[in-house]
C-alpha cells in the first residue's frame, strides 16, 4: 500500500513536469512555425526574382539556379513535414504554405524541361566526339534517342511550350 502511494505521488509530480514541458515545447512550436511562414514568404520573394523563371536569362543559368533553387526547396519540405508532425502532437491547426506548395509545382514543371535540355546536351556533346567512320555503326541508337527526346519535348506543359528554353530545346532535338 505504501509502495502504491509513493508510486501516485511521483506519477502525479512527473505528470505536472512533462505538462509545463508540453506547453513550453508548444509555445516554441507556435513560435518556430510563425518564422518558418516568413522565412517561406523570403524565399518566394528570392524565387521570384531571382529563380529559374526570371525571364531573359540563358538557359544554362536557368538550370544552375533551378539545382540551387531545388535544393532550398527540399529544406523548407522537410521542416514543413516535421511541423506539421508537431502540430499534430500538440493539437495545433496544421499551417498552410500556399507559395511554397506554388514553388513546388513549378520547380517540377521546369525540372521537366531543364533536365531534358541538360540531357540533350549531354547527348550532343557525346555525339560530337564520335569520328565520322563511327557514326554509320550507331545511327540507329542515335535515331532512337532523338525520336525519345523530340517525344518527351512534345510532352510538355503548355506552360513551358513559350519559354526560350523550350525553343532552343526543340531546334537542338530537331
Amino acid at each position: 500500500k505504501k509502495n502504491w502511494d509513493t508510486l501516485l505521488v511521483e506519477c502525479e509530480e512527473k505528470q505536472k513536469a512533462l505538462s509545463l514541458y508540453q506547453i513550453q515545447y508548444r509555445k516554441d512550436l507556435i513560435k518556430t512555425v510563425a518564422s518558418f511562414k516568413k522565412d517561406v514568404t523570403s524565399f518566394r520573394s528570392t524565387y521570384e526574382r531571382n529563380g529559374p523563371m526570371v525571364r531573359g536569362i540563358p538557359p544554362r543559368e536557368a538550370v544552375e539556379r533551378l539545382k540551387r533553387f531545388r535544393e532550398e526547396y527540399e529544406v523548407r519540405s522537410r521542416k514543413q513535414e516535421i511541423y506539421y508532425v508537431g502540430e499534430d502532437l500538440f493539437g495545433v491547426p496544421h499551417q498552410q504554405y500556399p507559395a511554397l506548395d506554388m514553388t513546388k509545382q513549378e520547380l517540377g514543371y521546369l525540372g521537366t524541361l531543364y533536365d531534358l535540355y541538360v540531357a540533350v546536351l549531354e547527348t550532343i556533346k557525346e555525339y560530337e566526339e564520335y569520328s565520322w567512320t563511327e557514326v554509320p555503326e550507331y545511327m540507329e541508337t542515335m535515331q532512337k534517342t532523338i525520336d525519345s527526346f523530340a517525344g518527351r519535348c512534345k510532352k510538355m506543359p503548355k506552360q513551358l511550350r513559350d519559354w526560350p528554353a523550350y525553343g532552343e530545346l526543340k531546334k537542338k532535338i530537331e
